[in-house]
């Protein structure tokens, strides 16, 4: 035990300005970042990830992104 307490359970992108971003905000961010470095080559963005290509599909699917980087749904984040 670190002696700290448990961070609350927050909605993805509802940090307060300062606060840190959770690992799966983070990850979602680095994933789109690659996918449009990549201009949407799956395969190449997990070659670089250092993942495989049906892992990356599944967190494409998770986080909700398009092939080229963006979200798929704009309204949510």
């Amino acid at each position: 035990d670190l002696g700290m307490a448990p961070a609350p359970a927050r909605a993805p992108g509802s940090n307060a300005p300062g606060e840190p971003a959770s690992l799966d905000e983070v990850e979602k961010r680095h994933i789109s970042d690659v996918l449009a470095h990549t201009a949407g080559n799956v395969s190449q963005a997990a070659r670089l990830l250092g993942i495989d290509r049906v892992t990356l599909y599944n967190k494409i699917r998770k986080y909700q992104l398009r092939r080229d980087g963006e979200d798929a749904d704009p309204v949510s984040g």
